[in-house]
């Protein structure tokens, strides 16, 4: 009886410390890098039973030696080093794949006219006038290595 007794407010604790997290997003886990893919894609090890979703946005990174400060002398913790962000566009119940989502120019659109006279027709009158549309030139991940970390930002 004394035994039960003294395990019964743990077990109310723990209830209400796990029920005050329902809707908290956080990872036990530390989750890395499994495989490269390649510059564009990597693919990392958690999944679905970790809690991600298809379209969870992450940072992959790898850290330095611990920064001391120089005055103090304090260990101002590790530098992460970013080799990029990501999105997750396949998901799985222990991996999923994330791709590049940074960009190294944004989609623009370059109008171009020709001189009049130099063409037949009516262009040779007034001319003509195209629109091309330039597609998002996509950056590739800086140097990932399997085992490099990732963190989730969104």
């Amino acid at each position: 009886m004394f035994l039960l007794q003294s395990l019964q407010p743990i077990k109310i604790v723990k209830t209400t410390f796990t029920s005050s997290l329902k809707n908290v997003d956080f990872f036990m886990k530390i989750i890395k890098v499994a495989q490269i893919i390649d510059s564009f894609t990597i693919v990392i090890n958690a999944g679905l039973a970790d809690g991600l979703r298809k379209g969870t946005v992450v940072m992959i990174y790898d850290i330095d030696p611990h920064i001391i400060d120089p005055d103090t002398g304090d260990d101002l913790g590790a530098l992460e080093i970013v080799k990029g962000t990501g999105v997750i566009s396949h998901i799985q119940d222990r991996i999923a794949t994330v791709e590049s989502n940074m960009v190294e120019s944004e989609p623009r659109k370059i109008i171009r006219q020709s001189v009049p006279g130099a063409l037949s027709g009516l262009d040779k009158m007034f001319g003509s006038v195209k629109t091309e549309e330039v597609p998002v030139q996509k950056k590739t991940f800086t140097d990932p290595q399997i085992g490099s970390l990732i963190k989730v930002i969104r």
